[in-house]
């Protein structure tokens, strides 16, 4: 647990040493309560974990207390993994998104039909890498199978990336 606080308190210099908004800094400093929360709270329910950051726009603190957790827990939970992805991907960190997207497709079982999770993975690493084609060839087997809840709402994100390619991937995220 020292560790654990020295971590924390490291990566909170670095944060304040920035020009980090007042209020992403002090979101952050609830971390060492945030890390002991289920995966289910942490990961997927609103205004807790990462999200409560995520949704002030704190993306680099978001990826932050992700990577943390993921530290912390000793998860390997490809959904932690995706959300880090997204949040160093939001707040510019676009070569650790990248890495991430490589790591998460390379461990990726094969893709069923209903949930072409690997070309979802990979049509984002493509969007950020300026791949158009990957990207595109990914949508593309998307919409072949878009009968699916998931697919159909990843071909949604997808289809908005496309529609503003030249921004950046939170602007074009969530685009409307």
């Amino acid at each position: 647990m020292d560790n654990l606080r020295k971590l924390i308190a490291l990566y909170g210099a670095l944060l304040f040493s920035s020009a980090t908004l007042a209020n992403c800094g002090q979101l952050f400093s609830s971390l060492e309560a945030q890390l002991h929360i289920d995966h289910t709270e942490f990961d997927q329910t609103a205004n807790r974990g990462w999200r409560a950051l995520a949704g002030q726009k704190c993306y680099d603190e978001a990826a932050i207390l992700i990577g943390l957790y993921i530290e912390h827990t000793k998860t390997d939970s490809s959904s932690l993994q995706w959300h880090l992805l997204q949040m160093h991907a939001m707040a510019g960190n676009t070569p650790q998104a990248v890495k991430l997207g490589h790591e998460i497709v390379a461990k990726a079982p094969p893709s069923q039909p209903t949930f072409l999770w690997k070309e979802y993975v990979q049509a984002t690493v493509a969007f950020l890498e300026g791949d158009n084609q990957q990207l595109l060839r990914n949508r593309n087997l998307l919409a072949r199978h878009k009968h699916s809840k998931p697919n159909e709402m990843n071909l949604m994100a997808l289809d908005r990336l496309i529609a503003n390619i030249k921004k950046p991937y939170a602007d074009a995220y969530f685009a409307q």
